[in-house]
Order: structure tokens, then sequence, then C-alpha cells
């Protein structure tokens, strides 16, 4: 046990006690978290954040990174309280001197884990305003610097909790404050800064620069709280010798981590990253960037099956280094994307010799990558397990182990570990300081519903605000879509409101690629020989019952050739796979009949994708015959080739997604019938629909169950184009698709039908009281756009569950 007598005052206050581990001086402590803050600020904060924060802290003495790594230190400053130092009394009794003892008495909990003190953030927040005041700061500038170290377990306190806890007995008397003040200026002595400078009184903060502050000083405090990589120190005798062993400890823990900023190589050609010859889109990806010159929206228009994934990586690579930046995030809507996703980041990353890993983002990831190397984990221990009733240390356990991509250079997962910074939650801010220096690259960027949508939106205006260039991808994005996307990002550039004015779209987009940051025009798209050599497709009408589907596949492939089949729903799904199975009971040279839904997770979702790719995928044998029944899980990101498709009636655009998995690779042999790439679109039969009466005529009338998964709005629409194309027997999407698109998601074209007037006005005001609902649920949830400097204190400010990431109406239900 330490003794009063012979520890040095500026020792005497702990920080962290475990039973395994001891007691960990509060110095040693701030010391461990400013040197990790340090080492993490050109590798976390971004260029412009960094920029910011020069021009933040340019009138005192020292550089802005020192300054930012000793407000990162003093986080845990109220923890030198009685408040906190009376929470394990037999400890601060060993390590105080007798005057002390009644305070400490005094502020004891009466039963173990039973409070009523002040939090230690408060405490933070309370001496760091007083003491930056003394010295001369205005007011907003002590106060959110205050409060923003205050927050660092999630939540900045609002000013009604600091004022509050001042003058509180549980803070200490005067004595107590001028001890505190004594340590700040030892520690900022560490680094060659004079806290109590009059140069304060020229320092004006700007929200920018309070984020990367505040995130920062979080995931310092995380690192620093390993106990494993920071040994407890108890009695340390000399402070300048222990900032020695904090800073081998913090390179330490770094390097085992291989925790570095991304350093793409010199040249990042398409060429050079992938050691191939450029498709047409990766040559207009090249070309496009050479008008960068800044931050901006790289948005990629082309079909399934041109590269676009390797594009988008490919302009990363190529924003990183003309940007300055040190990361990317691979931003899917589907775990199971993200997982393909990883493997594409992984070759870029080997294939340029870059030795950093990539990391797999999304809840439940851990279960789905192989086990790590110990030394490459960082375990927070003791963080915020004195304050009861704070989720300080569960939260960062879980950030380090299931959502470190986002603080780690490199990640790929999906899009909601993104939109979570933007949710009025505890660390959101967090997020946003991890993607600062980072590319983002967000695949699909049309398959999310209004809800989601707008936080999309919001996140987008987030990072123009931050400097962090976007890649948007997609095969099907309308184009007032792909405005509004970039409208917002300009908006936060500008840091204004969006105008939505500046999206109104009349025409049709077309395959593009177009950089906002530059004053160029969009580059159109010419497409692969491997693309056009696809075709039109046939296009017929098959009845929406699980038998009709059942038979005409089996008399299509039962004997030879492949088919893929995507139903609405996991119930239609599992009930024409077993249909299909009950006729092919009997015959002979029987196909391989695979089930394919969203329920299928960890090994098994592995394992069914593994037989899927053997079947379907470009090394798949000549001679091929499977049946391949799934959901919307085989909309997307499946490398597959089929010589037949059968969808569900579906939007548009996914039918467009789906029917992409026809005829996608060269092969020296198809089927019989099915030489010409067949699509069967499943719907009710026309003449069942016509015989409904003037009474039956309230609804659209589609298969059981479709209407609850998509708008029958834009189901209806998208079945007016189709009756169209179903007169010509004959789809040419990669022509058409653009135009059609427009029609049913923008154009104010009518399609209603005669007789079912009611139908359609039903469905349109379905639509609109859903998009206005969950517009609504998205804005109650999310951050507001940042105005002015104190705007930042409503960033965390508690509103609702943090994974609100995606509608809660019921919608989605069924679909896997």
């Amino acid at each position: 046990m330490v003794d009063a007598q012979t520890i040095q005052e500026w020792a005497r206050p702990w920080a962290k006690h475990t039973k395994k581990h001891g007691v960990h001086a509060l110095a040693c402590h701030l010391i461990d978290t400013m040197e990790v803050a340090y080492r993490l600020y050109p590798i976390i904060l971004g260029p412009k954040v960094r920029k910011e924060l020069d021009r933040i802290f340019a009138p005192l003495d020292g550089s802005a990174r020192d300054w930012v790594a000793l407000l990162c230190g003093l986080h845990d400053l109220g923890k030198y309280t009685p408040a906190f130092q009376s929470l394990v009394l037999e400890v601060a009794l060993a390590r105080f001197p007798e005057k002390d003892h009644p305070v400490l008495e005094r502020n004891a909990p009466a039963k173990k884990g039973q409070r009523w003190d002040t939090k230690h953030g408060l405490g933070t927040a309370v001496h760091l305003q007083d003491m930056l005041e003394a010295a001369g700061a205005s007011r907003d500038t002590a106060l959110l610097i205050g409060h923003i170290l205050g927050g660092h377990h999630g939540w900045f306190p609002n000013p009604g909790e600091v004022r509050a806890a001042r003058g509180k007995d549980d803070l200490g008397d005067r004595s107590w404050a001028e001890a505190r003040s004594e340590l700040v200026q030892k520690i900022a002595g560490l680094r060659g800064l004079d806290f109590g400078t009059p140069a304060w009184s020229e320092v004006e903060v700007t929200a920018l620069g309070l984020v990367g502050l505040a995130g920062l000083t979080t995931l310092a405090d995380w690192v620093a709280s390993d106990s494993s990589r920071f040994a407890y120190e108890p009695n340390p005798e000399d402070i300048h010798a222990y900032q020695e062993r904090a800073r081998e400890q913090a390179d330490r823990t770094l390097r085992t981590t291989n925790w570095s900023a991304w350093i793409p190589p010199e040249r990042t050609g398409y060429r050079d990253l992938f050691k191939k010859d450029p498709r047409p889109l990766q040559k207009a990806v090249e070309a496009s960037l050479d008008q960068c010159d800044g931050p901006g929206v790289l948005v990629i228009e082309a079909p399934t099956g041109e590269g676009k994934t390797r594009a988008g990586l490919q302009a990363a690579a190529d924003l990183a280094r003309r940007l300055g930046l040190g990361g990317l995030y691979f931003a899917t809507p589907t775990k199971a994307l993200s997982r393909q996703a990883l493997n594409e980041v992984r070759k870029l990353m080997e294939g340029t010799g870059s030795p950093l890993d990539v990391n797999l983002v999304y809840g439940g990831a851990a279960k789905d990558m192989r086990a790590e190397r110990v030394e490459a984990q960082i375990l927070p221990s003791a963080v915020g397990e004195e304050d009861a009733g704070d989720d300080g240390g569960q939260n960062s356990l879980e950030w380090f182990t299931r959502k470190r991509g986002l603080a780690f250079p490199i990640g790929a997962g999906t899009i909601d570990q993104l939109l979570k910074s933007v949710i009025r939650s505890g660390h959101n801010y967090l997020g946003m300081a991890s993607i600062s220096n980072k590319v983002v690259v967000i695949d699909e960027a049309h398959a999310y519903d209004m809800y989601t949508g707008r936080l999309v939106d919001q996140f987008l205006w987030f990072c123009g605000w931050m400097g962090v260039p976007v890649v948007l991808m997609s095969a099907t994005l309308p184009a007032n879509r792909r405005e509004e996307l970039v409208e917002y990002w300009r908006a936060g550039a500008e840091s204004r409101a969006p105008d939505r004015e500046r999206v109104r779209v009349l025409a049709p987009g077309s395959w593009q690629v177009a950089w906002t940051g530059g004053t160029g025009s969009p580059s159109a798209l010419g497409l692969s020989d491997e693309t056009k050599a696809r075709g039109a497709l046939k296009v017929e009408h098959v009845d929406e019952s699980p038998d009709a589907i059942a038979e005409q596949v089996v008399a299509r492939v039962g004997d030879e050739g492949t088919a893929l089949i995507v139903l609405n729903t996991k119930t239609r799904a599992q009930d024409v796979r077993d249909r299909i199975a009950k006729l092919l009971v009997g015959k002979e040279d029987l196909p391989e009949l695979v089930l394919f839904t969203g329920e299928s997770q960890g090994v098994d979702r592995t394992r069914i994708e593994e037989q899927v790719h053997s079947l379907l995928g470009g090394k798949s044998p000549e001679e091929r015959h499977a049946i391949v029944v799934g959901t919307q899980v085989l909309e997307h990101g499946l490398d597959i080739d089929a010589d037949l498709l059968v969808s569900d009636l579906c939007p548009i655009d996914l039918l467009f997604q789906r029917a992409g998995r026809l005829h996608r690779h060269r092969r020296t042999h198809r089927p019989s019938g099915l030489g010409t790439p067949t699509l069967l679109v499943a719907d009710v039969n026309p003449e069942r629909r016509a015989a409904r009466g003037p009474g039956d005529r309230g609804s659209m009338f589609f298969a059981p169950h479709i209407a609850k998964i998509y708008a029958p709005l834009i189901l209806g629409r998208t079945r007016v184009v189709l009756s169209e194309v179903l007169a010509q027997e004959r789809w040419d999407p990669l022509d058409e698709i653009a135009k059609q698109i427009h029609r049913v998601y923008v154009a104010e074209e009518s399609m209603i039908e005669d007789g079912w007037e009611g139908a359609w006005d039903n469905a349109d005001s379905s639509y609109d009281r859903r998009r206005k609902k969950l517009r609504f649920q998205a804005s109650s949830v999310m951050t507001s756009l940042i105005g002015s400097h104190r705007d930042i204190l409503r960033l965390s400010r508690r509103s609702g569950p943090a994974g609100r990431t995606r509608p809660t109406d019921g919608r989605e239900k069924g679909r896997k």
C-alpha cells in the first residue's frame, strides 16, 4: 500500500483501480492518453479538421497537435475530486494526507454501487472552464472546451448540468481546485506548453475543430485504458521518466495493432492497382479525377457487371493520394455485400503492398471473420467502471471489437455504421471524427428507402462539412436522387442548408461518371464488349402462383441448363422450391436445387454462397444443371450467371438488378431455347385482374404479401411500364432502363388505368403518407445541421436507440 507521506502531491489521485492490476495514478493515465492522442492525431483526423485546429490554436505558443494532445489527456481531470477519489475509500485514505480525510469520508458512498456524487466528466467541465476563463479565454471557448472534454463518455453535458455541479462539496474546496490546476500545468509542461497563457483570449473555437477534439479524446482514452498495454503505475516518482514510458507504450501499441495511416501508391491508375487493362468505366474514372483539386463527390453510374467495385476502389486510392487522406471505408447496404467487398478491398491492399488490415464492420462481424491475432486486439478495461450507470466501458469494448473499422484506416461494412454518426446518440461524434481522414465509398446508392435515405442525406452533408470525399456507385440511381445526394454534400461543404430547388431534374440520367468537385462535364460512359454482348432480353409473363412458376422452370431447365428464381418473400421462395422438388421426383439427371434466403447466416451462409458460385459463377463448368431459388439476397453483389431468370414483380430498378444475372458471363454452351437471355416476370394473371368487379378495385391487386414489401404505387407504375415491354416480348435494359426508372420514380406522367382510379388514388395517398412518416421518423432521431459552434452540444442529445438506421414500420418483414 502506498504511504501518503512518501507519495508526491501530483501523484496522489488515482484514476483506475482493479483487483487484478491494483491502482493506476491519475497523472499517469492523463499522460498515457496524451501520448496516444499525439500519435493518433494525423491518423484519425482529416486534412480539413487538422487545418481548422491549426487555425484555432495559432495564437498559442506550440503546435495545434501538442495542444490537442494535452487537452485529450486532461479529459479525466474531474477524477481529482473528493467525489471520485472516495469511491474506493481505503485507497483514497492511504494516498491523501489526514487533512483531506473528512471530505473524503463525507463523500464516500454509503454502500458499494450507491452513488449520489457528481460524475467526473462534469468535474472536468467545471474546472477546465474556470481555468480557461481565468487565463483570459472567452466564455464560449472555455465553456465548449470544458463541455467537450467532460463529455468523453459519449454525451456532452448541457450547460445547466455543469452550472448545477459548481460549488458542490464533492468537487472539493479551493485547495482541491488549486491542486488540479497545478497538475494541469505540470502535464502541460511536458509538452512545453503554458496552460495559463493570456493568449487564450485570442482563441476562437469552431464546431469542426471541436468534433475532431471530441472524437480523438474518446478514442485516445479507450486505447490508453488497455491495461495489458499500459501497465498500472501506483506511485510514479519522476513525471518525465513516466512520460518516456508512456511514449514507449503508445508506440508499441500502435505498432503491434498495425495502426497507421494508409499511404496509397504513387501511381493509382487502374492498371497500376490491379495489374489488368481497364475497361471503359475505369478509364472514365481516371479521366474524371484528373479534374480533382479538392474534396468532392464522384458518381459512378454503370450497369451490373461493369466492374463498379474496383472502379470505386480505384477512385478511393486516387482521391486519398491526391488529397492526403489516410484511409477508406467501403459501405454496402447488406452484410453479405460487406463480406464480398472485404475481399476486394483486401486484394487492393495486398496488390499495392500495404501492410494494413481490412476490418469488417457491422454488428456480429466478429462471427464472420477468422480469429484475430491477440496482439492485434485492443481491449479497453476500467473505462468508466467506477461510474455506475455509465455505459462507457461497455461501449468502448464494443467499439474496438465490433466497430473498430471506423477508427482503423481501412474498413468494409454496412452503411449503418456510418449513419450512426448522424443519429443523436452517445459517441456519434466519434464516428464523424473517424471518417474525417477517409474516402467513403457508398455502393448500391439507390438501395435505401425514404427513412434510411434521409439519414444518408444527412451523412453526406457532414461529409461535405468535414471535407470527406465520397464515391457513390449505382446501376439504377434516379437522376433526381443523384442530384439530391450531391446537393447535400455541396451544402455541407458550403456550411449552408440544402436547396431543393437545385435538384429539380426533368430528364432521365444515363451511364456516366461525374466528379462534382471539378468544372468539367460528366463523362458519358461507353460499355465494355462483355456487357454489350448480353444483348436484349426475351421477356414473358408467368402467373404468380407457386405451381405455375415451378412448372415453367422444370419445363425449361428440367433436363439441362440453369435457372435463378428471385422471389419477394422467404415463404414464397420455400414454397416454390418445395414444388420444384416434387416435380423433379423420378426424373433422371436431376439439377442441383438450392434455396438461399436471408435467414442463412454465418457459416451456413458462407457455405451456400460458395455452393451458388460453384453452380452459377464465372468458373462454373460449361455443362451446368442447377436451379437456385431465393429472395432479395440474390439481387446484389453475386457474380453469377443463369440461362433463365424468374422474378416476382418488383420495382423496375430492382428488376434490372435481378436481370443483370442473366447471361452475365460469356459461355460457349447454352441450352436449347435459352440461347437468348430469358426473363419470366411473375405477376397476377391479367385476365384475373380484369375480371374483378368495380367493388373489388380498391387496391391494385398484387400477389399475396408483395404490397407489404414494396409500395403499391411504385409496383403499379412498374407494372404499366412492363406491360409495354411484355407487349414487345423484348427488353433492352441497357438502353432503356434510365428512361424507365425516370418514368416510374420521377416523371409526373399519369399511368392510371381505366376502371382502377380508386386503387391508384389509394396507392398514391398511401405512398405520400408513408413518405412523410418515414422522413419524420428519421428527422426525429438524426442530428441537426451545424450552424454555429454551440450547435455541437446538440450532437449527442439523447433521442432514441443509436441503432435505428432502418425503418421500423414492418415493411421489411418477410423479405429475408
